[in-house]
Parts: structure tokens; sequence; C-alpha cells
């Protein structure tokens, strides 16, 4: 790797986008889009240089082999229409390309496609929306089309260039002031990564049928999901929500956040989630492999200012393939928060103890990670990982920022196989315009 190549690379393009910064102004590049009531236009502009080296085996026993350096430059355009009769429509397109790809790394020569930051042009956000306040409804709306969704069993993930999307449609509403809740139809689905070449499984950016992201041999009538979110409690908030997957499996979680001292200095929040899955309709039939599984997520999460420490564990019971927990659309769970996106958490009979901490000061903020799951099983996967990961974040100017992200991560495999371990560093330099 030609560690001077990526310093160059970096420092040019903090110079521009500090410049592009300064000279865009306060109303950005698109200042005018708002101006002169033709709705809203965002954008980024978006840098990364990221390589990964390892050696031996990860914990399901493949061999890690191999360095891998790239880089990579995306541009981002968001635009929202004003609102007519209730009507407005939303897109997003992305296209990114690769600066440098070195190094050989599970036997792929184009690093830049295995670390997922290869080229593509894509557009990611295509929507329709209507609101209904003429009706009397606040906060009411019914969005249709491509778009990206936050809630708790589906979350962006934008981890590299791009957030996961679906082809959707989606009902939200608040029918009193504590009560949210979003219902909807997933259709087809977009992964996060540069990898427009596959055509089945999460890992793939273009907009598969929702079945092929399972990969099974017949057509579904894809996801029907409900999420309701409850803060009318006092020091409480309660989620739940059900995700129906048409011949494929269902999906029910209930999660809750309670804090103690909501009044001092030092809060004290414990915080609890529990999924559970099982196989509906001819899956279990057609694939030969039964859902099952039962998962829970709990933690003490302690603030003091700008400071949050939050210990926990996240365990999935039972011992076999049927027990592990199926997380198609990257869920908001511990086990999706590592920056190596391959580990045990997930498997039948995992037990997961992690240490999650945020600091912000100023223009800066810092993150650190935890998490070490063991597995012992008399099927394979088998064997304990421990990850530790530290990210750091700055807003150079008002538009600019800059985020460090380091990782190491080691498997001892417990099956007479060579143990495994891998370091990571990314390297973010932004643009909002």
């Amino acid at each position: 790797m030609n560690k001077s190549k990526t310093i160059t690379i970096a420092l040019l393009i903090s110079l521009i986008f500090i410049s592009f910064s300064t000279l865009a102004g306060a109303d950005g590049i698109f200042g005018f889009f708002e101006d002169g009531g033709y709705g809203t236009a965002t954008g980024r502009l978006q840098f990364i240089t990221m390589g990964r080296m390892r050696d031996g085996n990860d914990g399901f026993g493949s061999p890690m082999d191999g360095d891998a350096h790239a880089g990579s430059l995306a541009a981002t355009v968001n635009y929202s229409s004003p609102v007519f009769q209730g009507f407005s429509v939303g897109a997003q397109y992305v296209h990114a390309f690769p600066t440098y790809s070195e190094g050989n790394y599970d036997g792929h020569k184009d690093a830049a496609y295995n670390l997922s930051i290869s080229e593509y042009s894509k557009l990611n956000n295509a929507f329709i929306r209507y609101d209904f306040e003429h009706f009397g409804l606040t906060d009411t709306n019914l969005t249709i089309g491509r778009q990206s969704l936050a809630l708790n069993f589906m979350t962006h993930y934008n981890i590299r260039q791009k957030a996961q999307a679906f082809e959707a449609a989606v009902f939200e509403t608040k029918p009193m002031d504590d009560l949210k809740v979003t219902l909807g139809h997933l259709h087809r689905f977009s992964g996060w990564t540069s990898r427009d070449d596959l055509n089945s499984g999460s890992a793939s950016n273009k907009f598969i049928d929702i079945e092929m992201v399972e990969d099974v041999p017949y057509s579904t009538k894809g996801f029907q999901f409900i999420e309701t979110q409850y803060t009318g409690l006092p020091n409480a908030s309660l989620w739940v929500y059900d995700y129906f997957g048409h011949d494929l499996y269902n999906t029910f979680g209930a999660k809750a956040d309670y804090t103690f001292n909501p009044e001092s200095k030092l809060q004290y929040t414990l915080r609890a989630h529990y999924i559970t899955q099982w196989d509906v309709g001819k899956f279990a039939k057609e694939t030969g492999t039964r859902v099952k599984s039962d998962a829970v997520q709990a933690g003490l999460k302690f603030t003091y200012g700008n400071l949050t420490i939050e210990p926990g564990i996240f365990k999935v019971t039972g011992d076999g393939p049927e027990d592990t927990l199926r997380t198609p659309f990257q869920p908001g769970l511990i086990g999706e928060e590592p920056l190596w996106e391959f580990d045990l958490s997930f498997e039948g009979g995992s037990m997961s103890y992690f240490l999650e901490s945020t600091y912000g000061w100023g223009k800066n903020g810092l993150y650190f990670l935890y998490l070490q799951t063991d597995h012992k099983s008399n099927l394979p996967p088998s064997g304990t990982s421990k990850e530790y990961n530290l990210i750091y974040s700055r807003d150079l100017t008002d538009r600019s920022y800059l985020k460090i992200k380091l990782g190491n991560v080691e498997y001892d495999n417990h099956s007479g196989v060579k143990d495994g371990w891998l370091d990571e560093y990314r390297l973010f330099i932004g643009y909002r315009f």
C-alpha cells in the first residue's frame, strides 16, 4: 500500500472541500431552489479511503487472507418539491467511483469492489408523498416509491456512500400526541454496498425483489410491517413492531427505555429489546430450514452531560441454525454496530457482551465500542470474537466534516483451525451542499 498516495489524496480533497465550503456561502450551492420556490435541493460530496489487513480464519472457519486498500469519491443529490394540493415528490441520486484500488483480498484483485466502494450510479430515492392535513389529520402522510427508512428492524445503515432503500408504500400517522404509528408494504430492496452486479442477498445494491434478499427459489408478496412508538408514560419510551415476510418468516419485537432519574446530572436508563422470529408459509418446506429464533438485548446507559456509557448483553437462544436471528435489513441492534460486518452475534446459541460509549465536545465527537461474542455449539460456527472500534468525528466548517474510524477484531475458533485477526481503518472527508 502506498501510504503517501492515500495521505496526499486525502489532504487534497480536504483542501478542496474546505475551499468549496467557503465559496458556497451560508445558503449552499442550491440556495436558489428554495429562494425561487422550486423546492429544496441538498447534496453531499464524500471521499472515503479505507483498508483492511487480516490473516487466519474468521468465526465461521473461513480464511481471512490478504490486504485491501481503496478510495471512493461519491456525489449525492437530494430533491424535495414544494407541496401542491397535499402532494410532493422527492428523489436522491448517488454516483460513486473509485479513486484507487490496491491489494489482493479473498482472491479479488479489485480491492475497491471487495471493500464495497467500487463504482456505481443509483437513483436511490424516487417517491411521491401525500399529506393528509387537508382532511384535518396532522403528522399523517403516505409515501409510495423508492425511499430510505429508519425504524427498529430496518435502518439507513449508511456505512459507505449510500443508505439502504426500499421500493415500498409507507403510511405514517400520529393518532395522539404520544403515539406514532408507521405501517407499510416492502416490495423491493437495495442494500448499502457498491455491488450492483449481485442479483440476490442483502449485499446487493440493485433493487431486488424482497424474496431475493433471502435468495429463495420462489416468489413472495414481500414484507408487510407495523411499528408503533409510545412516549406517554413518565420517563419511558415503548416500541412494538411486527414484520410479516410472506412465505418467509415473521419478526415480532418489543423495546423499552426507562430513565430512573431524568432530572439528575448523572442519569440511569434501563434499555431492553426482545425479538422473536418464526417461519411462515412454505419457507421451511422449500428451504429445509426452520426459523424459531429468540433474542434479547439489555443494557444500562449512564449519561453525564455529553458523555454516555452503556454496558450490556445480547443473547440469541438455542444452539442450532434454526435459532439464528435473521437480519436482512440491518436492524438497530448492537451486532450491527461493529465496523467489521461479519461476526457471530446473530448465530443461534451466541452470547455477546458490549460496552458502548460516546462523548462530544465543541465540534468533535468520539465513539467507542467493545463487543465480545461467545458461541459454543456442536455445529459451526464456534468460537469467540473480540472487537474494538473507535470513531472520531469533527466538523471542519459549517458544511465540511471529517471522520476517522479504526477497528480491530480477533477470533479464537475453538476448532483447531488457525485463529484470525483483522485491522481496519476508514477515513471520511465530506462536504454538505
